[in-house]
């Protein structure tokens, strides 16, 4: 087939349809859910949640974190929520 001379909505509509033949009406919608196009702006938020941080400090963080979760895999139940609440 070529695509090259369908229109945009045209291949959106034999693309659903190839993925719903292939998954079924509800692989179709979980495929689809998976591609949610969020909101917010990662910009602003990702400032103001590292707030300057080098990249060293957050492997720094990421390695002590793993040996934490070696210990007790279910401390990520123990992180604060506090900078989540803070996000503007």
């Amino acid at each position: 087939m070529n695509t090259k001379k369908l229109t945009p909505t045209a291949i959106r509509k034999l693309g659903i349809a190839a993925i719903t033949k292939e998954l079924g009406p509800a692989g179709m919608i979980h495929f689809f859910e998976q591609y949610e196009l969020g909101y917010g702006d990662y910009t602003k938020e990702r400032e103001f949640i590292l707030q300057g941080e080098e990249v060293e400090s957050i492997v720094k963080k990421i390695k002590e974190r793993r040996k934490q979760d070696q210990i007790n895999p279910f401390s990520f139940l123990l992180c604060s929520l506090e900078t989540l609440e803070t996000v503007p």
